[in-house]
C-alpha cells in the first residue's frame, strides 16, 4: 500500500530536486570547476571513462560508414561509460546527480590532463566539442533552451 505511492512521489519529486541542485541541467558548458572532494578511485574511473568516450568519438569520426553509424557508436559508448539522463527520466534524483557529477568532474580532470601542450589542448577541445554537439542534437527543445540560457547565448 505504501510502496506504490511512495515510489511515485519520489520520482515525481526528482525533477524538482534536480532543478535546485548543483547540476540543474543535463547539458553543461563547464564554466566552473567542481568544488568537491573526489576519491582517488573515482578520479581514475571518471578520467578513464571520459577518455574512452572521447576516443570513441575520434574513432567514429574517422572510421564510421556514415553519420548514423557514428551517432550509434558514440551513443553506445555514452550509455555504457558516461550516461546522462534527462530530468524527466524515471530515475531517482540521487542517480541523476551522480551521473552529472561524474560528467562534470571528468571534464575538468581531462581538461587539466590535456593542458600540457597545444596539441593536447587542441585534441581535447575538438572531441569535447563533438561530444557537446552529439548531446545537443539528442536533447529536446527545453534542454537546448536551458543550455543556451545558462551560457547566456
Amino acid at each position: 500500500m505504501f510502496s506504490q505511492h511512495a515510489v511515485k512521489r519520489e520520482h515525481d519529486a526528482a525533477p524538482e530536486v534536480v532543478r535546485h541542485s548543483r547540476y540543474p541541467a543535463r547539458l553543461s558548458m563547464y564554466d566552473a570547476a567542481p568544488a568537491l572532494e573526489v576519491s582517488i578511485e573515482e578520479f581514475e574511473t571518471f578520467a578513464l571513462d571520459r577518455l574512452q568516450v572521447l576516443r570513441t568519438i575520434e574513432d567514429a569520426q574517422l572510421r564510421a560508414k556514415n553519420d548514423d553509424d557514428a551517432r550509434r557508436r558514440i551513443g553506445e559508448a555514452l550509455d555504457k561509460l558516461l550516461p546522462l539522463h534527462t530530468n524527466r527520466s524515471r530515475l531517482p534524483a540521487r542517480q541523476l546527480m551522480g551521473e552529472r557529477r561524474k560528467d562534470h568532474v571528468s571534464h575538468f580532470i581531462l581538461r587539466l590532463a590535456f593542458s600540457r601542450s597545444e596539441d593536447l589542448r587542441a585534441w581535447f577541445l575538438r572531441y569535447e566539442c563533438a561530444l557537446l554537439k552529439h548531446r545537443f542534437r539528442a536533447a529536446d527543445a527545453a534542454e537546448r533552451h536551458e543550455l543556451l540560457r545558462e551560457a547566456r547565448l
